[in-house]
This record gives C-alpha cells, structure tokens and sequence, in this order.
C-alpha cells in the first residue's frame, strides 16, 4: 500500500494493529502520531507528499483538491501549501487538522482520481470548486491551461456545464456554462496566457478574432505552428515573449521563419510583450494596418 510512510488510525485497525499494539509501536519510535487520525511510520522520507497524504488521511475519506490538486499535476503557478482537502463528510469539530478542510455534499467518485498514490479531485472538479472562489479572468485561464495541458478534455468541460444543476447557483456555475459554450468541439486554447491578452485585447475592441495555433508550410514544407492566423487574408500574427524569444538563437530562428511565411505570401505582424501589456493601441493598429493591406492586395 504505497502511502509515501503514513497510515490512517482505521487502517491500523483494519491491518490487526489494537490499540495497545499501536502504542507499542509508538512507545518503541516505529511509529509517531501526525494527528489524533494519522501515523507516520519512523524513518519514511518526509516529503510534501507525505504531508499531502497525511492530510488526506486525516479526513477520512477525503481528497488533495483546489490549489493542491494543481500543484500536483505540476501546473505552475500553482503550491500544495497550504494542503487542501475536499470531503464529503463534516470536518471533525473541536479537532486540528492536518490540512485546511473542505465538505461537499456533491462529491462522486467520478469527481476523484489518483496521484502518485493520493486521492485527489479530478481537473474537472478542481476547475469546479476553484470557479467559486477565484475571479473570472483567472478561472478562465486555468480553464485553458488545463486544455492545453491535455489536464481536462473539452469533452470534460461540456459534461461538468451540462452536469451543474439548473437555477441560479453560485455566478461561478454561469461562468463555466460560458466557458464550455465558447469552446466547442475542436477548441485549440491559445499557447500562454500572453496570447490570451492578445485575444482579449481584439475582443474588446470588436475585431474579428484570429484561429489559434495554426500549421502552415511552403513547397519546401513544414515551416512552423503560428500562435495565430487569418486565413482567408493570408495575415499571421506572432506574440513574441521577451522571456522566450530574447536569445540570438531565438531571434534567428523566429527571423528564419518569418523569412519564409513572408516569402510563401503570408502578411506577418509581430506584437510583442511590451506592447500587449502597456501599449493595446499600437496591437491594434498593426492588425488593423495588416489587415488592411491584405484586403487591398486581394482587392
């Protein structure tokens, strides 16, 4: 039973161990109390997975969720401290906890799933309980990062709306609906949250979007995966990150590649960091002027 060194008082019991044999074990160092719930075997690695299993366990039937539940699926920006925990049970009263404890009377096994050994929520469920307490803009974008981390299915994300019960419920409940109606079958979420700026930027202003993280080659072939593209005026836009696109060898090949979009008829505007979070004017414009220039070029 790999635990990562820590066992729950009911599993002792469930193995054979008594009461008196548990504190034997203690008495003699084989095991240490974590909590009145939990045991931690002496000489097992102390891990932050441990801490996660052990605040697990400490419920009772619990699971690692919310900001935990990311952290291990290594999503960044995400931490397992403090651990959280979703149960679908009454935290114990009048007792500490080895994590910061949540009750949901809507927790399913369908909602849980495993990692590494520990219970935790699955992304669908995760980017639920998280769409309660987070702005919008910052449940929007996770909901993205986990697409495009292939965490969570669009397919997921159409079930988890449809699955939500009907009525008013909490303005997080709405959000998702719009989330899964903005993205249908096929949905390509943007590459980083700079391009989802970008995106914001054009939808605020009322301009017609772009497709997202398009392939496109010449006679010689495959050239690269744009960040965005307008097919129908052959115009291509490239969001250049100053923490990824700031080396010599960075430059030269993004100048190789735009070298030959530009060669096989693409019109290529590029927008950079700067310009996304200080200057939307100047993006727009030189979408715009783009776009322009297609259309009389075509004209």
């Amino acid at each position: 039973m790999r635990q990562h060194g820590v066992v729950s008082r009911q599993q002792a019991a469930r193995l054979g161990f008594t009461p008196s044999a548990v504190s034997r074990a203690v008495r003699s160092r084989r095991l240490e109390w974590l909590s009145r719930r939990v045991l931690r075997f002496a000489g097992s690695p102390e891990t932050p997975q441990q801490r996660v299993m052990a605040a697990v366990l400490d419920t009772s039937g619990g699971a690692a969720a919310l900001s935990t539940s990311l952290a291990l699926r290594a999503v960044p920006g995400w931490t397992l401290d403090p651990v959280h925990v979703l149960t679908d049970r009454r935290p114990h009263r009048g007792t500490d906890h080895l994590g910061v404890v949540h009750s949901s009377i809507r927790l399913s096994p369908d909602d849980l799933t495993v990692i590494d050994g520990i219970p935790v929520t699955t992304a669908a469920r995760t980017l639920l309980d998280l769409s309660i307490r987070l702005r919008s803009g910052k449940v929007e974008d996770l909901c993205d990062d986990l697409l495009r981390r292939r965490l969570l299915t669009v397919e997921a994300l159409h079930r988890l709306a449809a699955e939500l019960p009907s009525g008013r419920g909490p303005s997080g409940w709405a959000l998702l609906r719009r989330l899964a109606a903005e993205r249908p079958e096929g949905y390509v979420p943007t590459g980083s949250k700079l391009e989802r700026r970008f995106e914001r930027i054009l939808e605020e202003a009322g301009d017609p979007p772009f497709e997202r993280q398009v392939d496109l080659g010449d006679d010689r072939g495959w050239i690269g995966r744009v960040d965005f593209a307008d097919r129908t005026l052959k115009v291509v836009v490239e969001v250049q990150s100053e923490t990824f696109h700031s080396t010599l060898s960075d430059r030269r090949r993004d100048a190789e590649r735009i070298a030959r979009l530009r060669a096989a008829g693409w019109i290529v505007v590029e927008i950079h960091e700067r310009e996304i979070f200080s200057a939307p004017e100047v993006v727009l414009a030189k979408v715009r002027a783009a776009r322009a220039h297609a259309r009389r070029i075509a004209a």
